[in-house]
């Protein structure tokens, strides 16, 4: 899913800063998308999909592996969850400092 959403944006955008925000967008839209979500923030929208938890009728999940119950299994979902965690919170951070101007 990321894959070719990050890259996709490539030439649109300018400046790092620019391309990783176009990138953050463009996976959680993917991601909210692909669950039909709109109701949830960034965090609970990825804590959602990585669950370990079986789907709902009303929340479906993202695998990464076949769900075989093994120790992998769990620590891959678990990693993705962290990951999409971190991207959220330097996304929040990010924003923050485009708005505040330090001089």
């Amino acid at each position: 899913m990321c894959g070719g959403l990050v890259h996709a944006d490539r030439a649109e955008a300018t400046g790092p800063r620019t391309r990783h925000t176009a990138a953050a967008r463009k996976v959680n839209a993917a991601a909210r998308n692909k669950m039909g979500r709109r109701d949830l923030s960034e965090t609970k929208l990825f804590q959602s999909a990585f669950s370990l938890n079986g789907p709902k009728a009303d929340e479906s999940r993202l695998r990464l592996k076949a769900v075989d119950g093994s120790y992998t299994f769990r620590r891959v979902h678990r990693g993705a969850m962290a990951f999409a965690e971190g991207c959220c919170v330097l996304e929040s951070v990010r924003a923050g400092l485009s708005v505040t101007r330090f001089r």
